[in-house]
């Protein structure tokens, strides 16, 4: 599943056409959620039951699907944002509603620059909406067919950001397992376009090598998922494959069936000698042979990948010069505000691709694991490495307020919250959409009621008691009610009368 649907014919002769594999039967370690269904999906996942039309309108379909459409949703609380909106029929998915939680439970655990975000979900009488983040870039399969052939350097760039990606779904224990380029998205259609990947219906969690279905696309899947047993080195595969083709302009593996095609797999017998490839730099054809290793065990992992001379060569891991002005804001950011801090997270989502861009650039420069994780001996090491003086406290500190779901770690998402631009926090448009994320019956206010509302359909649980002592705070003109013009003066900003506003 995920928001791309459609599948088409490749337009360069050379190109295969992908087949899908078998019925995506389950792994029996997949289902590792402990929630008894009460809706059709999961309790564990937030599922909104006011009409979606209240807070999106429904435009263009940009694919269709079997069980659905996807539509262009956008924004109704005033900033006008994009999302791509996924409905499902609830009678066509309801055999596979296993597999519809698994995805959605992934993607919620998931916080990552190079993977499609999940925001929400909304279900009614006869579909389940899901609501995603916007790529208005399209997808890698397309760009495939349209540019026939990326050079070396443009191959490394983009291959690169799918690894980020994926080092980060391993480790956490997730495998993707149907990485193509049909599940490869753009977020713009600018040259340096961040990646994301799309598509965890088959996506599964793992235990060392323990996965036995054979699932995925037949010129995409590892020679190891051929033969029942497999773990996440089945997707550096797939990247190798994916890398592959960007650059030839076709596939490794083909055949005219999938027989043929498995044969050819098992096999894996890669030429490197063709005319394509004459030019290649001996750093990238050692790359492709170690992706493409047909053992798994001595092939890379999405780690190993990440660390290999060829994309230093080819600059796709170069991180830019950390930036005083945000590693001032992160440094004075803190946590003690809950409110504040739940309308950033609410603010950070209205962020251009061109503001996400800066932040990133300076997120990759911190993440010296390579995993999407933020640790505190890479931030300390990182810090130093820049000559800023600061004392071993306060990188406890900073990790302590930016923590905010207390793994240990500063993720993607925590990042962005604690860094955020006051252009973007005290900007007119983002503070009125922010604010009717919670006013969203626009009374004039919110309550505590709202608030929790809110988190919980970001997928997070909260007490009452906490709630109650979020809204406790002494400077509101009524207690345990928020205006517009309290709202903008949590992030500095005097707005005026709130009414006046609205």
């Amino acid at each position: 599943m995920g928001i791309c649907t459609s599948k088409r014919t490749p337009t360069s002769p050379k190109v295969v056409t992908s087949n899908n594999l078998v019925v995506p039967n389950k792994d029996a370690s997949i289902d590792a959620s402990p929630h008894t269904p009460k809706s059709p999906i999961n309790d564990s996942l937030y599922i909104m039951t006011d009409d979606i039309s209240k807070y999106y309108d429904l435009q263009k379909i940009l694919g269709k699907g079997l069980y659905g459409v996807v539509r262009l949703g956008v924004s109704k609380l005033g900033s006008h944002q994009k999302y791509a909106i996924k409905s499902l029929n609830k009678e066509k998915i309801k055999r596979d509603i296993k597999s519809l939680q698994r995805e959605l439970m992934i993607l919620k655990a998931s916080d990552h620059p190079n993977i499609i975000k999940l925001y929400e979900v909304f279900e009614d009488g006869n579909f389940i909406h899901i609501v995603m983040e916007f790529c208005s870039g399209g997808e890698l399969f397309d760009k495939i067919n349209k540019k026939n052939r990326f050079t070396e350097r443009e191959s490394a760039h983009v291959a690169f950001k799918m690894f980020y990606g994926i080092n980060h779904l391993h480790a956490s224990n997730i495998a993707h397992r149907d990485l193509k380029p049909e599940n490869c998205l753009f977020d713009s259609n600018k040259e340096d376009a961040e990646l994301k990947l799309v598509d965890f219906g088959l996506a599964s969690r793992f235990r060392g090598n323990d996965m036995k279905t054979m699932v995925g696309t037949a010129l995409y899947v590892a020679p190891e998922v051929l033969g029942g047993k497999y773990g996440p080195e089945c997707d550096v595969w797939s990247l190798g494959v994916i890398l592959y083709t960007m650059f030839a302009g076709y596939q490794p593996f083909r055949g005219e069936s999938n027989k043929e095609i498995f044969k050819s797999i098992r096999k894996a017998n890669i030429s490197l000698k063709e005319p394509e490839f004459e030019r290649a730099s001996k750093e990238f054809k050692d790359f492709i042979k170690r992706v493409l290793c047909p053992d798994p065990n001595k092939r890379l992992t999405a780690v190993e990948a990440l660390r290999h001379p060829w994309f230093s060569i080819m600059g796709a891991n170069r991180v830019k010069p950390l930036d005083m002005n945000l590693i001032s804001r992160l440094r004075s950011f803190t946590s003690s505000n809950r409110l504040r801090v739940e309308a950033a997270r609410v603010l950070a989502k209205f962020m251009k691709p061109n503001e996400v861009s800066f932040v990133l650039d300076n997120f990759k420069a911190l993440d010296v694991d390579l995993t999407g994780l933020i640790t505190q001996q890479g931030l300390e090491q990182c810090l130093r490495a820049a000559n800023i003086e600061i004392a071993p406290f306060e990188i406890t500190s900073i990790m302590s307020q930016v923590d905010l779901n207390g793994n240990g770690k500063m993720n993607y998402s925590e990042f962005i919250i604690a860094t955020l631009d006051p252009a973007i926090t005290q900007k007119e448009e983002n503070l009125m959409a922010a604010y009717k994320t919670f006013d969203i019956d626009d009374v004039g206010y919110f309550t505590g009621l709202q608030v929790k509302r809110v988190i919980e359909k970001s997928g997070r649980a909260i007490t009452d008691a906490e709630i109650e002592e979020m809204m406790n705070l002494s400077w509101l003109k009524v207690t345990g009610r928020v205006d517009y013009e309290e709202f903008c003066k949590m992030f500095d900003v005097n707005i005026g009368s709130a009414r006046s506003q609205i």
